[in-house]
Protein backbone atom coordinates (compact mmCIF):
# COMPACT_ATOMS: atom_id res chain seq x y z
CA UNK A 1 0.00 0.00 0.00
CA UNK A 2 1.30 3.42 -0.84
CA UNK A 3 1.22 6.36 1.53
CA UNK A 4 -0.74 9.30 0.08
CA UNK A 5 1.49 11.99 -1.42
CA UNK A 6 0.19 14.71 0.92
CA UNK A 7 1.31 12.60 3.90
CA UNK A 8 4.56 11.42 2.32
CA UNK A 9 5.93 14.81 1.29
CA UNK A 10 6.51 16.12 4.83
CA UNK A 11 8.81 14.93 7.56
CA UNK A 12 7.15 14.92 11.01
CA UNK A 13 9.44 17.67 12.27
CA UNK A 14 8.43 19.88 9.31
CA UNK A 15 4.70 19.55 9.97
CA UNK A 16 4.79 20.79 13.53
CA UNK A 17 3.28 17.47 14.62
CA UNK A 18 3.65 16.95 18.35
CA UNK A 19 6.15 14.49 19.68
CA UNK A 20 5.14 12.26 22.55
CA UNK A 21 7.27 11.15 25.44
CA UNK A 22 6.65 9.36 28.72
CA UNK A 23 3.05 9.34 29.94
CA UNK A 24 1.83 11.23 26.87
CA UNK A 25 3.26 8.49 24.65
CA UNK A 26 1.67 5.78 26.82
CA UNK A 27 -1.79 7.36 26.51
CA UNK A 28 -1.29 7.89 22.76
CA UNK A 29 -0.27 4.25 22.28
CA UNK A 30 -3.19 3.06 24.43
CA UNK A 31 -5.65 5.11 22.37
CA UNK A 32 -4.21 3.79 19.09
CA UNK A 33 -4.29 0.22 20.42
CA UNK A 34 -7.93 0.56 21.50
CA UNK A 35 -8.92 1.78 18.03
CA UNK A 36 -6.87 -0.95 16.33
CA UNK A 37 -8.33 -3.67 18.54
CA UNK A 38 -11.86 -2.41 17.88
CA UNK A 39 -11.20 -2.39 14.13
CA UNK A 40 -9.94 -5.98 14.35
CA UNK A 41 -13.00 -6.95 16.44
CA UNK A 42 -15.33 -5.41 13.86
CA UNK A 43 -13.65 -7.43 11.14
CA UNK A 44 -13.37 -10.77 12.93
CA UNK A 45 -16.44 -10.85 15.18
CA UNK A 46 -18.88 -8.68 13.25
CA UNK A 47 -17.78 -9.73 9.76
CA UNK A 48 -17.13 -6.18 8.57
CA UNK A 49 -14.48 -7.15 6.05
CA UNK A 50 -12.82 -4.99 3.42
CA UNK A 51 -15.34 -6.25 0.91
CA UNK A 52 -18.20 -5.28 3.20
CA UNK A 53 -16.73 -1.82 3.84
CA UNK A 54 -16.07 -1.28 0.14
CA UNK A 55 -19.81 -1.58 -0.47
CA UNK A 56 -20.48 1.54 1.62
CA UNK A 57 -19.66 4.24 -0.91
CA UNK A 58 -22.08 6.92 0.28
CA UNK A 59 -20.32 7.93 3.49
CA UNK A 60 -22.16 5.49 5.75
CA UNK A 61 -19.06 4.57 7.77
CA UNK A 62 -18.18 8.23 8.37
CA UNK A 63 -21.79 8.96 9.29
CA UNK A 64 -21.85 6.13 11.82
CA UNK A 65 -18.52 7.34 13.23
CA UNK A 66 -20.01 10.83 13.60
CA UNK A 67 -22.95 9.33 15.44
CA UNK A 68 -20.69 7.68 17.99
CA UNK A 69 -18.57 10.82 18.44
CA UNK A 70 -21.69 12.86 19.15
CA UNK A 71 -23.12 10.13 21.38
CA UNK A 72 -19.90 10.21 23.44
CA UNK A 73 -20.66 13.74 24.60
CA UNK A 74 -21.35 13.76 28.34
CA UNK A 75 -24.53 14.28 30.33
CA UNK A 76 -27.51 13.79 28.01
CA UNK A 77 -30.51 15.76 29.19
CA UNK A 78 -28.67 18.98 29.94
CA UNK A 79 -30.49 21.95 28.38
CA UNK A 80 -27.64 22.52 25.91
CA UNK A 81 -27.83 18.86 24.81
CA UNK A 82 -31.23 19.23 23.12
CA UNK A 83 -29.63 20.07 19.78
CA UNK A 84 -27.26 17.11 20.16
CA UNK A 85 -30.19 14.76 20.78
CA UNK A 86 -31.88 16.10 17.65
CA UNK A 87 -28.70 15.58 15.61
CA UNK A 88 -28.37 12.02 16.92
CA UNK A 89 -31.97 11.27 15.95
CA UNK A 90 -31.42 12.68 12.46
CA UNK A 91 -28.24 10.66 11.97
CA UNK A 92 -29.98 7.54 13.25
CA UNK A 93 -32.79 8.05 10.73
CA UNK A 94 -30.22 8.42 7.94
CA UNK A 95 -28.47 5.25 9.09
CA UNK A 96 -31.80 3.40 9.10
CA UNK A 97 -32.20 4.42 5.44
CA UNK A 98 -28.99 2.45 4.84
CA UNK A 99 -30.44 -0.50 6.76
CA UNK A 100 -28.53 0.05 10.01
CA UNK A 101 -31.00 -0.11 12.87
CA UNK A 102 -28.86 -1.52 15.67
CA UNK A 103 -26.95 1.62 16.65
CA UNK A 104 -26.53 1.71 20.40
CA UNK A 105 -24.28 4.11 22.29
CA UNK A 106 -22.31 2.49 25.13
CA UNK A 107 -19.97 4.73 27.16
CA UNK A 108 -18.13 7.89 26.14
CA UNK A 109 -14.76 6.16 25.79
CA UNK A 110 -16.24 3.08 24.09
CA UNK A 111 -18.14 5.25 21.62
CA UNK A 112 -15.03 7.26 20.76
CA UNK A 113 -13.10 4.01 20.19
CA UNK A 114 -15.89 2.75 17.92
CA UNK A 115 -15.87 6.05 16.06
CA UNK A 116 -12.10 5.87 15.62
CA UNK A 117 -12.32 2.36 14.21
CA UNK A 118 -15.11 3.39 11.84
CA UNK A 119 -13.09 6.40 10.70
CA UNK A 120 -10.17 4.04 10.10
CA UNK A 121 -12.42 1.74 8.08
CA UNK A 122 -13.66 4.67 5.98
CA UNK A 123 -10.10 5.91 5.42
CA UNK A 124 -8.96 2.43 4.38
CA UNK A 125 -11.94 2.14 2.01
CA UNK A 126 -11.20 5.48 0.37
CA UNK A 127 -7.50 4.68 0.01
CA UNK A 128 -8.35 1.35 -1.66
CA UNK A 129 -10.82 3.10 -3.98
CA UNK A 130 -8.17 5.68 -4.91
CA UNK A 131 -5.61 2.95 -5.62
CA UNK A 132 -8.10 1.14 -7.87
CA UNK A 133 -8.79 4.17 -10.07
Amino acid sequence: MTVPREVRKHKPEETGAPTFEGDRMNIYIKACNLVGMERARQQTQEGYTREHDDGHTEGQLALLAAYYVIASMPIPGRPDMTAVSTILEQIQWALEDFGWRDVNPKSSIRDLVRAGALNLAELERRLRAEENR
